[in-house]
């Protein structure tokens, strides 16, 4: 079973797609913010990251340029699920290592076709 980290700071949007993804066969864990997200990582390597840009403390942008940075974590696929949709903040996630770029509020189906993209399941 393929492994999603969910890191995203409102816990309702985290719910709802640890729901869709749990209901299509994959397992989840979340974090709240990239400092749980960074320990999650280290913790249990997972198989894909769905990220929020928007986050607290450190932003998703900056989180991604770390973790691409890791020799150890940049070939885990990465998808931004965000509100911030200007085609600059589209082109810096892809930039830093992006395989997606999802804006909320986000269709379900396409959230699960490109998390199944991504891990080559489609």
């Amino acid at each position: 079973m393929k492994k999603i980290l969910v890191v995203d700071d409102e816990p309702a949007i985290v719910d709802i797609i640890e729901d869709l993804l749990t209901r299509s066969g994959f397992e989840t864990t979340a974090a709240y913010d990239a400092i749980e997200a960074e320990a999650a990582i280290k913790h249990r390597k997972p198989d894909l990251i769905l990220l929020d840009i928007m986050l607290p403390k450190i932003d998703g942008f900056a989180f991604l340029k770390k973790l691409k940075e890791n020799p150890e974590f940049k070939e885990i696929p990465v998808i931004c699920v965000t509100v911030r949709s200007e085609k600059e903040d589209i082109e810096k996630g892809k930039s830093l290592g992006a395989v997606a770029y999802i804006t909320k509020p986000f269709d379900p189906e396409n959230l699960i076709a490109s998390v199944k993209k991504a891990l080559n399941l489609d």
